[in-house]
């Protein structure tokens, strides 16, 4: 029925997108805003690691205490310690940097699938900062409430998740996080790329979401999908640092912004290639058919 034709579509939309992803990806310039993003985090992880020194640990003592407590101060357990660390520190980190960078990185692969230069992409996302930072605070907050908030609701006396309750909890999360990622998607390329202000842009984003969920579904859960094996290994920290060598953290972590980076490259292109088919009222034409 008109349903399946709507699903099978959907579909064929969300390969669309990641066809013309992967052509883009031999262009060097696509990739720029996604490794200097990488850099950033990957600057962050060895920042962490220096804690000790006196020039910074004025400030990154209390801060290391304050993420993952005080017994992450000593070696080795700062290295067990670290994943979480970082895990807590990138949201924000996401949120004041990768605002600007994957801001800039939407226009620049809008101007790379119409054929344009590159022009004005990076200063247009700084002069809309203000506008990125506010039209993603909403997915930051739900974001941490997620992680933060709801287990202290679900374990209210200080208990611990343990075994198959734990891995459904990781499971959920893991889901929940994706749910919220595909709602909030699209709102900063609307502020962008139409222009908007943050209100009418999330309220358009929602739109879009609403008008192609499976398409949006498949190109944001897809690639996050490899976060799961990600996300198992860092968990494997303790063991790492207990039976090989602590240092073999700081790698796995490069890694991890590694395939972030490849992760962040195709939802974005995505997602930027569905608007441009699905949702865009600009006038010009757009040069590609979905």
């Amino acid at each position: 029925g008109r349903e399946t034709a709507t699903m099978l579509s959907q579909i064929n939309l969300a390969l669309w997108a990641w066809l013309e992803s992967f052509r883009d990806f031999r262009r060097g310039r696509v990739w720029v805003p996604f490794v200097l993003l990488g850099f950033v985090q990957l600057a962050v992880v060895l920042l962490l690691t220096q804690f000790y020194r006196p020039v910074v640990s004025a400030f990154l003592v209390p801060l290391v205490r304050l993420l993952v407590g005080p017994t992450a101060l000593h070696y080795p357990q700062f290295y067990m310690a670290l994943p979480s660390a970082f895990g807590r520190l990138n949201p924000f980190l996401d949120w004041l940097v990768g605002s600007f960078i994957l801001g800039a990185a939407a226009l620049v692969l809008w101007h790379t699938a119409l054929g344009l230069g590159q022009r004005g992409t990076w200063s247009v996302a700084a002069r809309r900062y203000l506008s990125l930072l506010g039209v993603r605070l909403p997915l930051l907050a739900l974001l941490l409430g997620v992680a933060w908030v709801l287990p202290t609701l679900i374990l209210p006396d200080a208990g611990e998740l343990r075994g198959n309750s734990l891995r459904m909890f990781r499971y959920g999360t893991f889901v929940f996080g994706v749910l919220l990622e595909m709602l909030f998607v699209y709102a900063p390329v609307v502020l962008l790329l139409e222009p908007a202000s943050v209100g009418p842009a999330l309220l358009r984003g929602f739109r879009m979401v609403g008008k192609v969920p499976l398409a949006t579904a498949l190109v944001v859960g897809g690639p996050n999908l490899f976060q799961l094996p990600i996300s198992w290994a860092l968990r494997r920290s303790d063991t790492v640092v207990q039976s090989l060598n602590p240092e073999l953290v700081i790698a796995m972590l490069a890694g991890a912004v590694v395939l972030y980076v490849g992760i962040n490259y195709f939802i974005l292109a995505s997602v930027v290639r569905i608007y441009g088919a699905r949702g865009t009222s600009r006038e010009e034409p757009m040069p590609w058919k979905a």
